[in-house]
């Protein structure tokens, strides 16, 4: 009958339209937002993410061809960012493309923050360089320990469907650690 065509075709078209909100939603929300300075950037980002908060590689220095990901031989490289200022953003950049091409025409997949000489950093969860050990913890718990005597931290995060890795190295004493970088890498890999 006519009702259990148009039952039909209700249900289906309403299926389609969830999956497609569904899949524009994870394209959209794909990246996991930190500031730098308090201006919002997204890893994985773009050499023009960088570039719009006034960060440039050094001009001087050569812009590696990244292989195409099948090759996957050398398909990363690693590159410091600098501002006016002299502050350093350490950048991974990663070709996730079928063709071979320059690192700056790349997603960034992972950003490295250092107190010492980089920008002021935040994640979305209050967590920032230069934030007490203990202040951390009250916020995300405790992470799995790394490096010497338990000096860093990892944390896994997730945005809708992504998985994002979190490392924190604390500087100072036992007692009155602080956060003295942060590294932020899209994948868990």
């Amino acid at each position: 009958s006519n009702q259990k065509i148009s039952g039909v075709l209700y249900a289906v078209f309403g299926a389609v339209l969830i999956l497609l909100g569904i899949s524009m939603t994870a394209n959209q929300a794909k990246g996991y937002v930190v500031e730098i300075d308090g201006a919002k950037l997204k890893v994985p980002g773009t050499y023009t993410d960088i570039e719009a908060l006034g960060y440039h590689i050094d001009a001087g220095e050569e812009i590696k061809t990244l292989q195409a990901t099948e090759k996957a031989i050398k398909n990363s490289a690693t590159y410091v960012v600098k501002n006016a200022e002299g502050k350093e953003i350490k950048l991974t950049f990663e070709n996730r493309e079928d063709a071979d091409r320059p690192a700056t025409e790349c997603e960034f997949i992972a950003l490295y923050v250092c107190e010492e000489n980089g920008p002021k950093i935040k994640l979305p969860n209050g967590v920032k360089s230069g934030m007490s050990e203990k202040d951390v913890e009250a916020i995300w718990g405790r992470g799995t320990p790394k490096g010497i005597g338990g000096s860093a931290a990892e944390y896994k995060a997730k945005v809708n469907f992504n998985s994002y890795r979190i490392n924190i190295v604390y500087d100072g004493n036992l007692m009155n650690r602080k956060v003295a970088s942060i590294r932020v890498t899209d994948g868990l890999y």
